[in-house]
C-alpha cells in the first residue's frame, strides 16, 4: 500500500492507482458494520427528506386549494415516495460502496464513489414519480454544470468568467420566455412566468380598462402595466422567500421563536424581490419598446427576455442563473424533437439523473472544495452530518486534494 501511494504521482495514472484500506477504515468510519451504516444513512435521508417534501407538498395544496381527503389520500403517499427516493439514493451509496470494496478488495478512483452513486442513482429515479423525473433531472444537472465548471477552473483549464451568471440568465431567458408566450411551457417554470406576468392586484383590472379606453395604446397604459407587473412580482418574491426561509428553518423556530424577524426581514428577501420585479417589469418595458419597431412577434420576445436577463444583477445567483440554462436546454431539445429535427431520447431523464449525480457524489469524496459550499450543507444535513466523518485524509493518497474543504480532524475510530 505504501509503495503504491509512492508510485501515483510518477509512474502510474491516477485510475490505476488504489487502495487497500477496508470500507470502514475509509468511508463508514462511525460504524464498523457496513449493513448497520447504510440502514442508518437510508434513515436519516428518509426523515431528513420528510422534513423538506412535507411543508412544500402542504404548501402546494394550499395554494390549489385540494381537499383534506385529497392530501390524505393523495399527497402523503406521494411525501412519502420522495421521500424513500433520497433515502435510496443516500443508503444506496454507502450499500454499493461496501459491494464494490468486498467484490475487488481495493478502493479504485472511481469505483469508490463513481460508480457505487451511478447504480444507487439510478435505482432511487427509477423509484421516483415519473412526473417528477425531469424536475430532479434539471435541478440535479445544474448542479452537476456548476461542479463540472468549478473542477475545471481549479485545474486552470479555464478561466473565470465575471458576471459569468448574468450573461448566462440572459441567454437562457429567452428561449423560456418565449416558450411560455408560445404555450409550450407547462410546467413549473411556466407557472411562475404566468404568475409574474399577470398581476392579481385587487382593482389593477378596473384601472387598466379605464386607461385603454382613454388612451388605447398610450405611454400611460403602458407604464400602468409596467408598474403593476413590477409590484406584484417585488411581492410575490420577497413573500415567497420569506415564507421559505421560515419554514426551512422551522425546527430552530420552535426552540427560537423570536428569530423569526430574521427570517421574514433580511437583505436576500428584498434582492430576491428586486430581481423578480426587475426581470418581469423589465421584460414588459422592452416589449412595450420594441412594439414600435418593425420586428416579428418571437424576435421582440426573445429581445425583452434576453434585456431582462440583466435583473440577475441584483443578485448574482449561478444556482438560479444554470438551472434557468439546464432548463431552456431541455425546452429546446423537446421542441426540436416534436418537429423531428433530433432523435427522442427515451429515458433520457433517468440516464442523465444518474450521471449528473454520480458526478456530484464523486466530488464529494475527492474534491469536496469544488463542489457548491450550500450543496456540501445540504448533504451534511441529509446524512445526519455522517459525510465530514469520512476518512478524507486518507483519500488525499489519489492525489485530489480531498481533506482541503474539511479542516476539522476526523473522528477517530474504535
Amino acid at each position: 500500500r505504501s509503495l503504491g501511494k509512492k508510485m501515483i504521482p510518477f509512474s502510474c495514472p491516477r485510475s490505476w492507482f488504489y487502495l487497500t484500506d477496508t470500507c470502514y477504515e475509509l468511508g463508514h468510519t462511525w460504524c464498523p458494520s457496513c449493513t448497520r451504516s447504510a440502514i442508518e444513512i437510508f434513515v436519516t435521508c428518509l426523515t431528513e427528506a420528510l422534513k423538506i417534501y412535507a411543508p412544500l407538498y402542504l404548501i402546494s395544496d394550499i395554494l390549489s386549494r385540494r381537499s383534506p381527503k385529497a392530501f390524505i389520500t393523495g399527497t402523503v403517499p406521494y411525501i412519502i415516495r420522495s421521500s424513500i427516493f433520497l433515502g435510496i439514493n443516500g443508503g444506496g451509496f454507502i450499500t454499493f460502496i461496501c459491494l464494490l470494496r468486498k467484490l475487488t478488495g481495493r478502493f479504485y478512483l472511481y469505483s469508490s464513489a463513481y460508480v457505487p452513486a451511478l447504480v444507487a442513482s439510478l435505482l432511487a429515479i427509477l423509484w421516483e414519480r415519473k412526473s417528477r423525473r425531469g424536475m430532479l433531472t434539471t435541478y440535479v444537472c445544474s448542479i452537476a454544470l456548476e461542479t463540472l465548471y468549478r473542477m475545471l477552473r481549479f485545474r486552470s483549464y479555464i478561466p473565470s468568467i465575471p458576471y459569468g451568471e448574468v450573461l448566462i440568465f440572459c441567454i437562457a431567458s429567452a428561449p423560456l420566455v418565449l416558450a411560455h408566450r408560445s404555450k409550450g411551457l407547462h410546467d413549473a417554470i411556466g407557472d411562475i412566468l404566468s404568475l409574474l406576468f399577470t398581476p392579481r392586484i385587487p382593482g389593477a383590472d378596473q384601472l387598466l380598462k379605464r386607461l385603454s379606453v382613454v388612451q388605447p395604446k398610450g405611454w400611460k397604459l403602458a407604464a400602468t402595466k409596467i408598474a403593476l407587473v413590477s409590484v406584484w412580482s417585488f411581492t410575490i418574491g420577497y413573500v415567497f422567500q420569506a415564507v421559505i426561509g421560515s419554514l426551512s428553518s422551522w425546527s430552530k423556530l420552535m426552540r427560537q421563536p423570536r428569530k423569526i424577524k430574521n427570517y421574514l426581514i433580511n437583505a436576500y428577501n428584498l434582492k430576491f424581490a428586486m430581481f423578480l420585479a426587475t426581470f418581469a417589469g423589465g421584460y414588459k418595458a422592452m416589449n412595450s419598446i420594441l412594439h414600435a419597431l418593425p420586428v416579428s412577434r418571437n424576435v421582440r420576445i426573445l429581445l425583452a427576455a434576453a434585456v431582462a436577463g440583466l435583473s440577475m444583477g441584483t443578485i448574482r445567483s449561478t444556482t438560479i442563473a444554470l438551472y434557468a440554462l439546464t432548463k431552456a436546454i431541455d425546452v429546446m431539445y423537446c421542441d426540436a424533437a416534436k418537429r423531428g429535427l433530433v432523435w427522442r431520447w427515451y429515458y433520457g431523464d433517468v440516464i442523465l439523473y444518474s450521471i449528473a449525480t454520480a458526478l456530484i457524489f464523486h466530488c464529494m469524496f475527492f474534491e469536496s472544495h469544488n463542489l457548491r459550499p450550500a450543496y456540501i450543507d445540504f448533504l451534511d444535513r441529509l446524512t445526519g452530518k455522517r459525510i465530514r466523518e469520512i476518512n478524507y485524509r486518507r483519500i488525499d493518497a489519489f492525489g485530489t486534494q480531498a481533506s482541503r474543504w474539511w479542516t476539522a480532524e476526523r473522528t477517530d475510530r474504535d
